[in-house]
C-alpha cells in the first residue's frame, strides 16, 4: 500500500473588510501562483477539498479554483468549516493513494511553512 500525501493549507489572503467573504486581490494572485507551485512541488493532486461556501467565506474554494481549472479536478466542497472530524474520518476510511490539496477557512495549524 502506498501512503497518500495530504497538503493542508489555509485559504489565501482575505480583504480588510470583515463582511467580505472573498479573497483580496493579493489572495487571487496567490491562488494563481499556487496553481503552478502545488503540482511542481508536490505532484498533481487527484483530489481537491475545500470547506463549503458559507455566508462568512468563499475563500477556500476561491483559493483552489485556479488549480482546479489547471489540472481538471473538481473541488469537493461538501465539508463545513469546522467539520474536521468528518473529513479526517473520510480520509482515513478511504485511503487515497495520490496527492490531495485541501483548504480551510479556519487556521488548523501553523507549522512555519513558507508561502508560495
Amino acid at each position: 500500500m502506498t501512503n497518500a500525501r495530504i497538503l493542508l493549507m489555509r485559504h489565501a489572503e482575505k480583504t480588510g473588510d470583515p463582511m467580505d467573504p472573498h479573497l483580496s486581490l493579493d489572495g487571487y494572485a496567490r491562488a494563481a501562483k499556487l496553481a503552478d507551485f502545488i503540482p511542481a512541488t508536490f505532484g498533481i493532486p487527484q483530489f481537491l477539498i475545500a470547506t463549503s461556501i458559507s455566508k462568512h467565506s468563499v475563500r477556500p474554494i476561491e483559493t483552489l479554483e485556479p488549480l482546479s481549472t489547471k489540472i481538471g479536478v473538481r473541488v469537493d466542497a461538501t465539508y463545513a468549516d469546522q467539520d474536521y472530524s468528518a473529513l479526517a474520518s473520510q480520509l482515513l476510511s478511504e485511503p487515497r493513494h495520490a496527492p490531495i490539496a485541501a483548504t480551510t477557512a479556519s487556521k488548523p495549524c501553523d507549522n512555519g511553512v513558507s508561502r508560495a
